[in-house]
């Protein structure tokens, strides 16, 4: 069967290649929304279908922790009768965009080319924000761009073009384009960063035109809007889900707005964010400086001669301090488990039973 439109959807030959003896590619199906009791996905007749969970498979997904999410190429089975397909397996992920929530690791998004942040030029502009969501997609291997949103309302001092510049300086990243929906002024930049068959994620807090921007992008209504207070630049966004949605231009992935974000991203990553801060560090005089008040420290100097933004250094610093929390969390999260399982077998070995490493 031709699996033309999963093509289309962003299905490639590392995912086919996965496939095992007896499935075809005509059985694979891309998540497009996940329901409390169900997922909806698009097969290969470019059709969408309802997916389950059940038996066998849902087991091994809840022992594992390893659920579909919006972006899953997944293995189906039709059940002739009932109302719905059976996921037989999640196929291997090319990468996950996830934070910390809740004390835990949540898995936003999967199989993602690019990353569209998106803000507005009003009073939601935050530049540490715009750093925490760049981190967030780097350290999942996703090439960010910076999408400021309302460019009418822009009201800086310098020219939007210098400020453009300056911000680029600033994040370390080659991309940042401006648009308005009211005036319509660079909207066909967005275009041009898109191809057809590629992922894009849309994210940012809420009220900043993801909607907006998605429903440019389809040509259509799809994902609802409401007005925001002209007073404070805030409302309630109506988008609750995440949702994939297929278009010549590409395949887009609208999420809610993220009012918090911690990051699972290791310090390494965070370094690479950070590249200024990090080659600073790198030739300070001695090996274990703490930038207080050592002599021949580069970050200290740099601070004082205006070269280091203070503010960018703060968030750095912040960054990193949640970085390194969350990998203690994670390497005791191990230990424990570990601990756990060896207890396990050691009363089964007790008991006489057979024991399976």
């Amino acid at each position: 069967m031709n699996s033309n439109f999963l093509e289309k959807a962003g299905l490639r030959s590392c995912y086919k290649n996965q496939l095992k003896e007896g499935e075809k590619p005509s059985d694979i199906a891309r998540i497009c929304h996940v329901h409390r009791d169900c997922y909806i996905g698009i097969n290969s007749l470019g059709e969408e279908v309802s997916l389950k969970l059940v038996g066998a498979a849902l087991s091994a997904a809840l022992e594992n922790d390893f659920l579909p999410v919006v972006g899953d190429f997944v293995v189906t089975l039709e059940n002739p009768l009932a109302s719905f397909s059976s996921i037989v397996r999640i196929l291997e992920r090319e990468n996950e965009i996830a934070r910390h929530a809740a004390g835990k690791k949540q898995t936003l998004v999967s199989n993602i080319d690019g990353g569209l942040i998106c803000t507005s030029l009003n009073q939601n502009f935050k530049v540490n924000r715009l750093q925490r969501f760049i981190s967030l997609l780097r350290s999942s291997g996703v090439e960010p761009v910076v999408v400021l949103t309302k460019l009418d309302l822009y009201e800086g001092e310098i020219a939007i073009e210098d400020f453009v510049e300056e911000l680029k300086c600033e994040l370390k990243i080659d991309k940042v384009i401006c648009l308005s929906f009211e005036t319509g002024e660079n909207l066909n930049q967005l275009r041009s960063l898109l191809s057809a068959g590629e992922s894009y994620v849309l994210i940012g807090s809420s009220g900043v035109g993801k909607s907006t921007l998605t429903n440019f992008i389809l040509g259509s209504d799809i994902q609802k809007t409401q007005a925001i207070r002209d007073s404070d630049g805030k409302g309630v966004h109506t988008t609750v889900s995440r949702s994939l949605h297929i278009h010549e231009s590409g395949v887009i992935v609208d999420t809610p707005g993220m009012r918090g974000l911690m990051l699972v991203a290791s310090s390494d990553e965070l370094d690479e964010s950070f590249s200024d801060v990090s080659e600073l560090i790198a030739k300070c005089r001695f090996t274990n400086c703490t930038h207080q008040n050592e002599p021949g420290c580069m970050i200290l100097g740099s601070l004082e001669s205006g070269d280091l933004d203070s503010d960018r250094y703060a968030n750095y610093l912040r960054m990193r301090k949640e970085a390194l929390y969350l990998q203690r969390r994670s390497d005791q999260g191990a230990y424990s488990e570990q601990r756990n399982k060896w207890k396990k077998l050691s009363v089964q070995y007790r008991k006489g039973k057979k024991v399976n490493v």
